[in-house]
């Protein structure tokens, strides 16, 4: 999630901002492939070109931290990239397509109109705006990250929290399955609280509760 928030973000601000320029166009193609290419066959690709190709990174387990930071850095990044990627193209899309929308409104032309500088109209006017759908869609995405991870750690041999699922769950295990959707329901709940969260500090003008009128 963080990759593709790191990658989604910029990228799409970018994009906004060179809207119709080779970089935008460049961006734009990259996210549609990700948005069609599923987490697992992202990873087989990583796999096939960092490991097996040029040798460059490992392709198969997981190295705990305790063994070294660089081993285990290098055991997850693949796999982070794989799951990242998918996720970081759609949030991109909405962040491109966000901005623009708060660039067409009236309180931006009248912005540009009081010569107010191309930065601060983006970061302080157009970007507060445009990041409440973007943290939305964010958060509604974390569920298919959660799900992609199964393929994905069966691709790199992972014993990851997927696997365990399906593992169990092929084992009738029911204790340790009903611990694991326990698990990743709790997790999705305490992302929705807090991208409500979130809200408020993006646009001070959200409260929750009973005000006073």
């Amino acid at each position: 999630m963080v990759i593709g928030l790191g990658v989604a973000l910029p990228t799409g601000i970018v994009s906004a901002v060179r809207k119709n320029e080779p970089l935008d166009y460049v961006a734009t193609v990259t996210a549609f492939m990700g948005v069609s290419m599923p987490a697992f066959f992202v990873g087989i690709l990583l796999a096939l070109v960092f490991g097996v190709w040029f040798d460059l990174l490992p392709v198969f387990g997981y190295t705990p931290i305790s063994e070294g930071v660089v081993p285990w850095f290098e055991s997850i990044i693949l796999p982070a990239i794989a799951v990242g990627l998918p996720y970081s193209a759609i949030v991109m899309r909405m962040m491109r397509s966000s901005l623009l929308e708060v660039q067409n409104e009236q309180y931006m032309r009248t912005a540009l109109a009081k010569g107010v500088n191309g930065r601060v109209r983006l970061f302080k006017h157009a970007l507060q705006n445009a990041l409440i759908p973007v943290v939305t869609v964010a958060g509604i995405q974390l569920a298919l990250v959660l799900v992609g991870s199964v393929t994905v750690e069966l691709v790199f041999g992972i014993k990851g929290l997927g696997r365990l699922l399906v593992d169990s769950m092929l084992d009738r295990d029911y204790p340790v399955t009903q611990a694991v959707i326990l698990l990743v329901a709790g997790v999705m709940v305490f992302t929705n609280l807090l991208v409500d969260v979130a809200y408020t500090f993006i646009d001070p003008r959200i409260r929750y509760g009973g005000d006073d009128a």
